[in-house]
């Protein structure tokens, strides 16, 4: 394929959708807690009621790797196959942040990816717990994720491995040697979004507090799995939150959806900055400029970032990966102006680009990188996200167009004959009675073509089902307003702490579009308080590390060790 685009099937971001907040403190790994004794369990697709499970909590902290005793946390025995609850079992890893007033409700966050660990809520519960004491948070680990009877390969996943902390497709036939190991090609069948579904029901029978209302919240990955557990368990919760959805999306198409929202991107830039700053450098509008640069035959790639390891590829998925933030999408269009205009300066911001993105991780890593699920992310892409007829030839055409790509089914098309697939039969939208709200960012690279007969769906089950587009929100749902808050957050909280109150809608406040980015941003990256111009400087480049910045960073040394092992090798 020309320009073979580097991704690795970590998937690191595929459908990951956790705390709804770019800037949300993550935290970093670790408490442990103590073992619950199961018992007997309901079959799949079991009605609800008394698994008999038993849950044994023991105090933790509130972020993992943390100190303090604030939260509780618990290791359950869990049926591997809940259809044969005598047969071997699993541990699942469930924390929460137990209500310090009398309990009025419990909500249940289900993470994305698939492949996402239940701790990258915790910056999240902190904020929403201090809002409503009365209210518990269940942050769980699926099953194959985090502390969930993770499904791993250490040495391929090794820090000092040829992909580091990533897995590079060369490394996953061995990868996938040392899962069969501990698990059969039929138990890994198991480890689907059914049967974490039911681990799901299962442990909120097993902790229900009576008189208390049960909410459940996932996005993207996490509204499949929420719609799973509906369609196997559709009175259990009193309400479900479904955002960024992505239920019964076929993510094979994931890279046309990110290219497709990329250039919606750029026409909004087009009617502001962009209009300006290309119109006068290059008397052109933005997209055919940056289709003239890194899109297809004939581009005119800066020449001179090659010799620091760039290439069309690299750049299309880290453009992809900076669509999914509020912030760093603003990167987009100004990397690609200086792609394009490739002058002393632009060659020299570009240069400290690829130094922010290939230093070493640090040791030890954060829990949001050493839990993903590497291994569950294809696993249950392949089996139940996945369009059987995609092609290498479609993927590698369609990459090479485009102006930013996802990056993963090009490996993924790779993976698919020889990995263990299993069926799942039980599929479609649920039928739930519970009450249903659902959220979607009007920039989620998700079209509205695969999200809205999911609306419509739900909408048709219930006169007071809700569905909230949010204006120029990317897939985090991230929708600043005025005062400070994110209109998403301020939504979702009203709903799961008190789902019987109307919904009071903020959309109409999201913020409008800035393609000025933070100039403290632009100085980690590019070395240089300005995005579109200037040279880096020392100073510029002292910048402390943001969060937003060090997890992007992260994501994509997780995501793309191959490119960053050409940036790293690449010398100037």
């Amino acid at each position: 394929m020309r320009g073979r685009i580097l991704a690795t099937v970590s998937l690191v971001g595929l459908l990951a959708c956790g705390s709804n907040d770019e800037h949300a403190t993550t935290g970093a790994g670790g408490g442990q807690g103590g073992s619950g004794v199961g018992g007997m369990a309901t079959g799949v697709g079991g009605g609800g009621g008394d698994t008999g499970l038993s849950v044994s909590w023991a105090a933790c902290p509130s972020f993992t790797d943390g100190e303090g005793d604030d939260a509780e946390c618990a290791q359950v025995s869990v049926p591997l196959d809940w259809a044969t609850p005598e047969g071997r079992r699993i541990e699942l890893f469930v924390k929460r942040m137990p209500a310090t007033e009398p309990e009025r409700g419990a909500v249940w966050l289900l993470a994305g990816g698939p492949g996402q660990p239940g701790s990258d809520f915790e910056g999240l519960v902190q904020a929403f717990a201090a809002y409503d004491p009365s209210i518990s948070y269940y942050m769980l680990d699926h099953r194959g994720v985090g502390r969930s009877s993770r499904l791993s390969c250490p040495i391929q996943e090794a820090v000092t491995s040829p992909g580091s902390y990533g897995i590079t497709l060369e490394e996953f036939p061995a990868c996938l040697d040392a899962v069969r190991q501990s698990y059969s090609d039929a138990e890994l069948a198991f480890f689907s979004t059914t049967q974490a579904a039911e681990d799901v029901a299962a442990l909120i029978a097993a902790t229900r507090v009576e008189g208390a209302h049960v909410a459940v919240w996932g996005g993207s990955y996490g509204s499949h799995w929420i719609n799973r557990y509906l369609l196997l368990h559709p009175d259990q919760p009193d309400v479900a939150l479904l955002s960024a959805i992505a239920t019964e999306s076929p993510l094979s198409a994931i890279d046309t959806w990110m290219d497709g929202v990329t250039r919606r991107y750029l026409t909004a830039c087009q009617a502001g900055l962009c209009g300006d700053k290309y119109g006068a450098a290059f008397g052109d509008a933005v997209t055919p400029v940056a289709e003239a640069t890194i899109a297809g035959e004939g581009t005119t790639f800066c020449g001179p970032i090659a010799a620091f390891g760039w290439t069309p590829g690299i750049m299309k998925t880290l453009f992809g990966q900076w669509m999914y933030t509020w912030e760093l999408r603003k990167l987009v269009p100004a990397v690609l102006y200086r792609l394009a205009r490739c002058n002393g300066d632009d060659v020299a911001a570009l240069q400290s680009l690829a130094v922010a993105y290939s230093q070493p991780p640090p040791d030890p890593l954060p829990a949001q990188q050493r839990l993903w699920g590497a291994v569950l992310g294809p696993h249950i892409i392949l089996s139940e996200m996945w369009d059987d007829t995609t092609t290498d030839a479609a993927v590698s055409a369609f990459a090479d167009s485009a102006i930013a790509i996802q990056g993963a089914p090009a490996n993924l098309v790779a993976l698919h004959d020889g990995w263990p697939r299993y069926t799942s039969n039980e599929s479609g939208l649920a039928t739930s009675p519970t009450l249903t709200r659902l959220f979607q960012g009007d920039f989620d690279f998700i079209p509205s073509a695969v999200y809205q007969p999911v609306v419509d769906h739900y909408l048709g089950l219930a006169d007071d089902n809700r569905f909230t587009l949010l204006p120029r929100a990317p897939h985090g749902l991230a929708s600043p307003v005025g005062d400070g808050t994110n209109c998403s957050l301020t939504m979702i909280r009203g709903v799961l702490t008190t789902p019987s109150a109307p919904l009071v809608d903020c959309s109409d406040q999201v913020l409008p579009f800035d393609f000025v980015l933070d100039a403290s941003v632009s100085s980690q990256l590019l070395g240089t308080p300005d995005a579109w111009d200037g040279a880096p400087s020392a100073a510029a480049r002292a910048t402390p590390r943001s969060p937003v910045v060090a997890e992007s960073v992260l994501r994509f040394q997780r995501d793309q060790p191959e490119a960053v092992a050409r940036l790293r090798a690449v010398k100037p």
